[in-house]
This record gives C-alpha cells, structure tokens and sequence, in this order.
C-alpha cells in the first residue's frame, strides 16, 4: 500500500507493510514502476 506524504519533498510516498523478502521486495517495485507516470517538465 502506497501513502502520499508530501512532507519532506512532493514527490515521495511511503511504502507501508514493505516486504522483507528481497524476491517480494522486487516484485512488488516492479508493480508500482509499472503503475507509475512519470511528468517531464519542458
């Protein structure tokens, strides 16, 4: 699960119940990379 915490920088969220397993750790960065947009300023 993801939370949007603004503070210190607005870009960050924390990860709650982040796994301890490296292999679940992986997958589940590929999960939220693959959900993820990213906004370029021009």
């Amino acid at each position: 699960m993801l939370k949007q915490d603004t503070v210190p920088h607005p870009l960050h969220a924390n990860i709650i119940e982040w796994p301890a397993e490296k292999d679940e750790q992986k997958m589940l960065a590929i999960e939220i990379a693959n959900n993820a947009t990213l906004f370029v300023n021009s």
